[in-house]
């Protein structure tokens, strides 16, 4: 999923925006990145909780969903946000493509079976529950983020 600001209709905002630090316009993207996703990440986390077979005691995929904000590239426009199983530092979520997707059936290079997994797609089902909420959640506060910078330069120009 990609996202570009262009503010339409109106010249001032839109000029606004653009004489904008990059890192302010990087930060108050990945801002509302953030919150936008916050109910993909609840939603993701019950699935999984509800779908697993066997209970977990450590929880480490569960606990690794979450928001990672990308690196931008010199001086690149684009702004990446990923929301999924983290799997850095104290995150151990490296298996959670295993169990959205599944296995086939496994077996080592001996010959010993190791099963197959079935896949509980919790992830792309959370995508498909709460993808109206992303884009409006993000939307709704980046606008109210912008109109707070707005302000917030009017009351130094008016001084």
């Amino acid at each position: 999923m990609s996202s570009k600001v262009e503010l339409f209709g109106v010249k001032e905002l839109n000029d606004f925006f653009g004489k904008m630090k990059r890192a302010e316009q990087r930060r108050l993207i990945l801002a509302s990145f953030r919150i936008g996703a916050k109910p993909l990440i609840t939603t993701a986390r019950q699935l999984l909780r509800s779908r697993m077979q066997t209970r977990s005691t450590t929880r480490n995929l569960e606990k690794s969903i979450g928001f990672v904000a990308g690196r931008s590239r010199g001086k690149s426009v684009f702004i990446t946000a990923k929301v999924g199983a983290r799997k850095f530092g104290n995150y151990r979520g490296f298996h959670g493509h295993l169990y959205d997707a599944g296995t086939t059936e496994r077996q080592t290079t001996a010959g010993h079976s190791r099963g197959r997994m079935p896949a509980s797609k919790f992830f792309t089902d959370a995508i498909n529950q709460t993808e109206q909420q992303l884009v409006g959640q993000s939307q709704d506060h980046m606008l109210k983020a912008l109109d707070k910078l707005i302000q917030r330069n009017l009351k130094k120009i008016n001084k």
